[in-house]
């Protein structure tokens, strides 16, 4: 009996390669910059190339499933997804447009193009990811990249060509020597971008510990978080502590919220606060142990330096707290640039003022006031601010719509999943909304971090493919 081939419109493992293809190309793009090259003014870069190529194979794959009568099943069941891709595409036409208007600043182009890379990703993930063994097949990627990502940023510390910047070196024949701050640039260009991802990457860490059946496959993922934990030590991200915070308490509750036995209930509680004391553990051992080795691979003798390592670490709340109350630190800026972007927003509350358009508007001269609260930083570091501003309400709601409709499913299914494995992965979801909500405000601008919309569209796609599961059983 002849079998059948497989032609690429149901070849389930070339769309799992093209899956994990696209995941690594976005993470991974900066180690490949040799491959970069210019188009008609843009660069093209490994990211961009990959999605170009598997946005060409989603096409192929709706184009066959259009030839098959299937089309119509599989939007069916993606009300959802459809929801969210169209949102990104509108996003993108807007910026298009505001280009095409005048709007012809090199800042502004890239932001239309980032916001056209959006929708392609939206597109391709939406495409690609159908069922749970992609959703599974995605976090272990995902898991995985941040493993090497940590290792990466690292090993940085001990090789790389910076040193603390208030780091100062007396020799006796040249003056005081001002050496640049550490910032692990490996892949991204800032230690904001790079704990960002982290912090993504180590809530589906802490969500896989629970799913995880037995204790070897235990102890292997919460090694892996405390390695994820390590180089997050070196960004000193106040947000961070405050958003990982925030995920292991929200994780907790859902342990508790799940339909569990006491038993399952206490291992969940336990790993979670044994994971982030170890992991606080061996951060605190490492920052000063790696900056100490640091100083005497470049030659730094004892009474030379001006830096003591043992203050490596992140800052604490009740610092930012202090610099707060004294008119600076992190929060006290967030805090202006929210100001700024609500002040902004109600002159033109509708349709915003384009992209690149919350910036154009801190450089003005009659906001100097705002500039001089904000140490001359002009960035948003708030998506929903940047949204708002420059997008308007017209795109602010329906992504918060978007937002809430996804949490709600999320935590109603967290409660009342039909078995305990939908109710663990549902659980995925509203830590990854959660930690994206506090990744929010941590870089300068969301729009241009495509790794971070890799995890928010995995989200949406998770939660979408359980609710159809649970639909067929109850069907059954």
């Amino acid at each position: 009996m002849k079998t059948r081939k497989k032609f690429i419109g149901d070849n389930k493992p070339l769309q799992q390669i093209a899956l994990v293809t696209l995941v690594l190309s976005c993470i991974f793009s900066n180690l490949f910059y040799f491959l970069n090259f210019p188009v008609f003014g843009f660069i093209m870069d490994f990211r961009r190339i990959c999605l170009l190529i598997v946005a060409v194979y989603c096409c192929i794959l709706w184009i066959m499933r259009l030839h098959k009568k299937s089309a119509g099943a599989h939007l069916k069941k993606a009300h959802l997804r459809m929801f969210a891709f169209l949102f990104f595409v509108f996003l993108a036409l807007c910026g298009v447009v505001w280009i095409l208007a005048g709007r012809r600043d090199r800042v502004a182009i890239s932001e239309a193009a980032y916001l056209i890379m959006l929708a392609g990703y939206a597109f391709c993930l939406f495409t690609l990811i159908q069922d749970a063994a992609d959703v599974e097949i995605c976090c272990k990627t995902v898991a995985l990249s941040a493993l090497i990502l940590a290792v990466l940023g690292t090993v940085e510390v001990v090789t790389g060509p910076y040193l603390p910047a208030d780091e100062a070196i007396q020799d006796g024949v040249e003056a005081e020597k001002k050496l640049r701050l550490y910032a692990p640039t490996t892949v991204f260009t800032n230690t904001n971008d790079l704990c960002a991802i982290l912090f993504l990457s180590l809530s589906v860490m802490l969500d896989r510990i629970l799913c995880a059946d037995s204790i070897k496959k235990v102890l292997l993922r919460c090694t892996a978080v405390i390695v994820i934990f390590i180089p997050i030590t070196f960004t000193s991200s106040t947000i961070f502590k405050i958003g990982f915070t925030v995920v292991l308490a929200m994780f907790i509750l859902l342990v508790l919220l799940r339909k569990e036995t006491k038993q399952g209930k206490l291992r969940g509680i336990g790993v979670t606060v044994g994971t982030e004391a170890m992991s606080l553990y061996a951060t605190r051992l490492w920052g000063p142990l790696a900056y100490t080795i640091k100083m005497v691979s470049c030659g730094v003798k004892p009474g030379q330096s001006t830096f003591d390592p043992g203050i490596v670490g992140i800052d604490s709340l009740a610092d930012q707290v202090n610099a707060f109350t004294q008119g600076g630190g992190t929060i006290y800026i967030r805090a202006y640039l929210a100001y700024a972007g609500v002040l902004f927003f109600l002159d033109r509350p509708l349709l915003g003022y384009g992209p690149h358009g919350f910036q154009i508007l801190m450089q003005q001269a009659n906001n100097s006031y705002l500039r001089s609260k904000t140490g001359g930083i002009v960035d948003p570091h708030n998506f929903l601010i940047e949204l708002l501003v420059q997008y308007g309400l017209v795109f602010f709601v329906p992504f918060i719509v978007l937002c809430a409709v996804v949490l709600v499913r999320a935590f109603r299914l967290v409660r009342k999943g039909e078995t305990l494995p939908k109710r663990r992965t549902a659980s995925l979801t509203v830590l990854l909304m959660v930690a994206c909500a506090f990744v929010s405000i941590m870089p300068s601008s969301l729009i241009r971090l495509s790794p971070v919309w890799v995890f928010f569209l995995l989200s949406i796609a998770n939660i979408e493919i359980i609710e159809n599961e649970s639909n067929n059983l109850m069907g059954q």
